[in-house]
């Protein structure tokens, strides 16, 4: 069995505007990034059915001042998550 240990987390983001921007999150020492999102082909959100949305940003975790709430997530470690599950999102994170 392979197993792959995730220190930080690229994500692809659409911001205002929608221009695409890259950050890497380090993960904390718990495997936290410090965000959370709503949304998947399973949990549809307006504006847009399928994407997936910056809801929360933990103050003083690894994710603050780079992300926001309201952003939009792309890709997480250049794994696209267009059509994915809320859970598949969920799981590239940890």
């Amino acid at each position: 069995m392979l197993y792959v240990l995730c220190v930080c987390v690229c994500v692809c983001v659409c911001v205002q505007g929608w221009e695409e921007k890259h950050v890497t999150v380090m993960l904390n020492a718990e495997g936290y990034a410090g965000f959370s999102v709503v949304g998947g082909c399973d949990q549809p959100q307006l504006p847009s059915a399928g994407a997936f949305f910056i809801t929360m940003v933990n103050q003083g975790g690894p994710a603050e001042g780079l992300l926001k709430p309201g952003d939009v997530l792309e890709s997480i470690n250049g794994i696209s998550l267009n059509n994915a599950y809320h859970r598949d999102a969920v799981r590239a994170v940890k």
